[in-house]
């Protein structure tokens, strides 16, 4: 079973390939209430997913993986 905090990291990964920094991204993209531990939950971590791409304007597939 995958953690939260293992679907977080593979996407500030692909962000990261991108050009946009982890600390960037939870400053300036993730709402400011965001915990890592929300991702545990599918629908937390679409979440974050849907988030970051729709405030970067990068297609949500892209950060799929």
């Amino acid at each position: 079973m995958t953690t939260g905090h293992e679907r977080m990291r593979a996407l500030f990964a692909r962000l990261a390939t991108m050009g946009y920094a982890e600390p960037w991204v939870r400053q300036h993209v993730l709402p400011s209430w965001w915990d890592d531990h929300a991702a545990d939950n599918p629908v937390g971590f679409t979440e974050a997913l849907w988030t970051s791409a729709q405030r970067l304007g990068i297609d949500a597939a892209a950060l799929r993986g």
